[in-house]
Formats: C-alpha cells, structure tokens, sequence
C-alpha cells in the first residue's frame, strides 16, 4: 500500500512539467477519487469521512460503481503508520504543487453534490476536510 500511496504522493493530477489546463480537461472521477485517497492517506484523522464521499460518488454516479469500489478498498487498506510518524509520506511534498489538482478535487465535489442533494452533505465534507488538509491556514 505504501507504493500506491508513493505513487499518488509523486504523480500530479494537473501536471508539472506540462501545465494541465483543468478547464479545458477537466478532472476525472478516477483522479478525484486519487485525491481523495491521497488525502486520506496523510489526514488520517478523517478518513471515515472522506470513505463517506467516496461511497456518495458511487452513489451518484453509478457508472463510477467499481473506480470507487476500488478507492474504498485502498482506502480500508491504509496502514496506520503515517499517524505515527508521516514523515515518510510528506517528505519531499510541496503542498501549494499540489492545491490545483485539490482545488479541482473539492470544487468537483461540490459540483456533485449541488446536483444530488440527498447525498451533497457527505459529498461537502470530504470537500471541506481535503481544503482543509491542502491549504493550512496562513498567517
């Protein structure tokens, strides 16, 4: 699992050596579930409700059924190492490379959410805590 995360953890959604314009292509349910996997993996906090957002994308969006099927199961496979010590996971990470990816991640699923209001509250909170995670408070 340690891989998958790494790997996660090293390949960007909206790309860096070649920008991706997220307007022009926008991000995939696969790539949203990514980042909610990454997510999960160095927030450990709030894993049960990202699982949430997960299983209300599966929800909504029934064609997704085995992407998020998948996410849910790497997502139950976390080891609880990071807690301990996370360093392994957030060495060498530059969290403001990452916020266009996320951003377009959260945005998505609130976009979802407005379009299914009987799962939108768990579709907003995975969207709060990975804002939340991504873009820490500064001074």
């Amino acid at each position: 699992m340690r891989t998958r995360i790494e790997e996660l953890r090293n390949r960007h959604i909206a790309g860096v050596t070649i920008p991706r314009n997220l307007t022009e292509r926008p991000i995939t349910t696969e790539e949203i579930l990514d980042c909610l996997l990454l997510t999960a993996a160095l927030d450990r906090e709030h894993a049960v409700q990202i699982k949430q957002a997960m299983e209300a994308i599966a929800f909504c969006m029934p064609e997704t059924a085995d992407l998020c099927k998948r996410a849910l199961a790497e997502l139950r496979r976390l080891p609880e190492v990071p807690r301990k010590d996370p360093a392994p996971l957030t060495d060498n990470l530059d969290l403001d490379d990452r916020l266009p990816e996320m951003e377009a991640a959260w945005t998505a699923l609130c976009d979802i959410g407005d379009e299914n209001p009987a799962q939108a509250q768990y579709l907003y909170d995975g969207a709060h805590f990975m804002e939340e995670y991504w873009t820490p408070l500064t001074p």
